[in-house]
């Protein structure tokens, strides 16, 4: 085993080598001794046990519903917006409102209590609810007296508590505006931003048809794809909102118009604005994106003892695996396979208080059906005791991915990307491991990393423009000529009152990371924005240029900073107003 060396000149675990060795030898001998004592019992316990028992963790964070009485204040502006749309706008003693409210991601999220919550059914109602709501905001603004505000939300999966909620303010609900719609030429599908991922595989597995889509089937297709939106055919078709053609979206002064992406439309530059944008320019009532032949996929997650040979060897096996993706790795044994699509998720489970259970968990999947692929060698040959890998549909692989992000416990999540280099990828898992040891006995937390790829093929599909006519997206990364990792930070756990130590160490995990890759030359600005905490600013990460476009195109079609000021949920641009 070879020394790594980091780029302070410190040698990165070398030191530790013989430990790990060690620590290998003794997990054989027990898993050894473990087999002769009872190779049945040791067999299915093993096989049922590791997935249920990191699902029976997550679940033990979830607070019983106690079924608030909301108690809210109506104003003028909430009482008009009740008068026009009596059957869509809900205060806090009617169980729509409660059901609103829990049924946020985040328990953190559930503790956000707007005046009312806006659960328009049309697009119509949408355009009422803005005009009314900027009518106020334009007399609160000649009066000098405070604004309304308002958040907009699909399905407000987002760990931020600052996302999607508008405390004492206006919530656009818009989980009805659910509609999955297949054209007649089965080309593109129309869905309403509050449908979910598998609302609209449902529809088109049957089919053998897909669309870029958000890989847990429990998230909202709205705030997916206006943050780009990873999916398990990136690597081939780009980002979500690569493949969108058309939105139809409410503006400042509540127009309702569609915009197209050809580059001949004189809503082009809004199209590209959305693409990456989030909502920062209207409320996206539906769109439409292209589909493409897709038969079921081969994956699953595969469960591992998160000893540190394992870590590390994961570590290892995803650099090696993103190193077969590089145009200057003319020494890659592996080819590249554009239909795999791995994850690398390494967690430490605190259980009540008292110790650790150290995990390594692979989510691999093959949109092409293939069983283990060559380019998956390296993931094969780590040690595993459980693994869900099958063919199966992609929707059922969106409902098991669904089932291990329970819903209802206090979340961070912060993130970064980087070069594919060994020594920072390394950096990354020892200062996860610097501040989970920080964290000390916080009841319940589950303390993760994830690394995944992003391969220059997804990065340079240029925002749907495979037949030349796109205007493509505003994320900046179409001359990207080497691979990246996205790196992302995220903690579980149960109490409220743990949050300022967990957030602290999440953020300074975040930031020590982003310091070491500066220092080495292999940090990148570019952060996925559906990762970014509340504190990150992800349209920075575009380039200036990208970011200058953003700007302006909010400024054209915003021309009061009316979604600047106003919204409160979600990743603001500055300067707009």
């Amino acid at each position: 085993m070879s020394t790594t060396r980091g780029f302070f000149g410190a040698a990165i675990y070398a030191d530790e080598e013989e430990e790990e060795e060690e620590e290998s030898r003794r997990f054989a001998m027990g898993f050894d001794l473990t087999l002769q004592w009872s190779p049945w019992l040791f067999a299915t316990f093993i096989l049922a046990a590791i997935p249920l028992f990191l699902r029976a963790v997550l679940l033990s964070s979830k607070k019983p519903d106690p079924k608030p009485a909301y108690i809210t204040t109506k104003t003028a502006l909430s009482t008009e917006l009740s008068t026009a749309l009596p059957e869509s706008v809900f205060f806090g003693a009617h169980p729509s409102f409660h059901e609103s409210i829990s049924s946020y991601f985040g328990l953190a999220q559930q503790s956000v209590i707007p005046e009312c919550i806006v659960k328009p059914l049309t697009a119509q109602e949408v355009s009422t609810a803005i005009k009314i709501i900027k009518r106020h905001y334009d007399e609160s603004i000649r009066d000098g007296s405070p604004h309304p505000t308002f958040a907009i939300r699909s399905g407000g999966h987002n760990y931020v508590v600052t996302a999607a909620t508008a405390r004492d303010g206006i919530v656009f609900d818009l989980r009805l505006l659910n509609s999955v719609e297949l054209s007649e030429d089965r080309k593109s599908v129309t869905i309403g931003p509050g449908a979910t991922w598998s609302a609209v595989s449902s529809v088109l597995d049957p089919l053998g048809l897909a669309v870029a889509a958000g890989r847990n089937a429990a998230v909202g297709v709205g705030g997916l794809a206006l943050g780009g939106g990873i999916s398990y055919f990136s690597p081939r078709v780009g980002f979500a909102c690569d493949n969108i053609t058309s939105y139809d979206i409410v503006l400042a002064d509540g127009t309702l118009t569609t915009t197209t992406t050809t580059t001949s439309s004189p809503t082009a530059d809004l199209s590209r604005a959305l693409k990456g944008g989030s909502n920062n320019f209207g409320i996206v009532t539906s769109l439409t994106t292209t589909t493409f032949p897709a038969g079921p996929l081969w994956g699953g997650f595969l469960y591992s003892l998160g000893t540190r040979t394992t870590r590390l060897s994961s570590i290892r096996a995803m650099h090696a695996f993103i190193a077969a993706t590089a145009s200057t790795n003319p020494t890659s044994t592996t080819t590249y396979d554009p239909a795999a699509s791995p994850m690398v998720c390494i967690i430490d489970i605190n259980i009540l208080g008292l110790t650790y259970i150290p995990l390594v968990i692979l989510n691999l999947v093959h949109t092409d059906g293939k069983a283990w692929p060559a380019c998956y060698d390296g993931f094969k040959a780590l040690p595993r005791v459980f693994s869900s890998a099958k063919v199966q549909s992609i929707t059922s692989a969106a409902r098991e991915h669904e089932g291990l992000c329970t819903p209802g416990s206090m979340q961070f999540q912060a993130t970064t990307t980087v070069a594919n280099d060994l020594d920072t990828l390394m950096y990354v898992h020892a200062t996860w491991e610097k501040y989970r040891a920080r964290l000390g006995r916080v009841r319940g937390l589950l303390w993760e990393f994830v690394l995944q790829p992003m391969a220059v093929s997804m990065m340079q599909n240029r925002g749907g423009d495979r037949d030349g006519s796109g205007g493509g997206n505003c994320l900046g990364l179409e001359d990207q000529q080497e691979p990246l990792v996205i790196v992302l930070i995220l903690a579980v756990w149960r109490d409220a009152a743990d949050e300022a130590v967990v957030e602290e160490c999440g953020r300074r995990t975040t930031e020590e990371i982003d310091a070491y890759a500066k220092a080495r030359g292999t940090a990148h600005r570019y952060k996925y924005l559906n990762y970014c905490h509340g504190w990150q600013d992800p349209f920075a990460g575009y380039g200036e240029r990208n970011r200058a476009f953003l700007v302006e195109t909010s400024k054209k079609y915003d021309p009061d900073g009316f979604y600047q000021r106003a919204r409160v949920g979600g990743y603001k641009l500055t300067d707009c107003a």
